[in-house]
């Protein structure tokens, strides 16, 4: 749990998920763009809040060490602490709505999904909402809602347009993600792995500190 704690404890968090664009300007000053529809894996640069002394931090260092570059971790954003809750958490109407996927299509960005218990009408997910279908089945990708989705029942089926192609995971821990729930808002998780790991430093009154920031990428296989 040692990235968990950093995310937790951190004063600036940059999120970024970038395509891969190559752009040119031609002698006649046109700018011309050219993207590669990749997975675009999320990317978090994390500025860590010295909250613990040295002493008190040690068994996370450790944690750290282990994991280097070479690891992953699972974290949330909002779920074990509630205050970066507003970065990630559910925006539609239905909170207490279920919602269930029951279609999917790598090549396309959107999956379909059957819903229950969507009684307060209005909104079934609002664009922006973070979701991740077969959470409970080890499925590890989060995607964000591109369009608003009406709940006009309060159940029935329907179409979620997503950010990038959904991405298929057959390990042997994820038999399937079909008809699996779909967890929304801050029950989601993403599997990082640091890519940029900072020295630690010992700072005034014995607190903990990082020479520079965290980056953690989201790990595609």
């Amino acid at each position: 749990m040692s990235l968990q704690q950093i995310i937790n404890s951190s004063t600036n968090l940059q999120i970024m998920r970038p395509r891969m664009t190559a752009q040119q300007v031609t002698r006649s000053g046109r700018l011309i763009s050219n993207t590669v529809d990749t997975a675009r894996p999320w990317r978090f640069q994390v500025t860590y809040r010295p909250a613990k002394r040295y002493a008190e931090a040690r068994g996370m260092l450790e944690d750290l060490d282990f994991l280097d570059r070479s690891y992953t971790e699972d974290i949330d954003i909002g779920a074990t602490n509630p205050k970066l809750s507003y970065i990630t958490g559910y925006q539609g109407d239905n909170p207490d709505a279920m919602i269930t996927m029951t279609d999917s299509n790598e090549y396309a960005r959107e999956i379909t999904v059957s819903y229950t218990g969507a009684d307060n009408g209005g909104l079934l997910l609002k664009k922006g909402d973070f979701i991740q279908p077969g959470k409970e089945s080890g499925y590890p990708y989060v995607y964000t809602v591109t369009g608003d989705i009406s709940a006009p029942s309060s159940s029935g089926t329907a179409s979620i347009p997503i950010h990038r192609n959904f991405i298929p995971y057959n390990y042997p821990e994820v038999t399937t993600w079909l008809d699996q729930e779909v967890a929304v808002g801050t029950d989601c998780v993403f599997r990082v792995q640091m890519i940029a790991r900072p020295n630690a430093q010992v700072q005034v009154d014995q607190f903990l500190g990082f020479e520079s920031e965290f980056v953690l990428q989201e790990v595609i296989v």
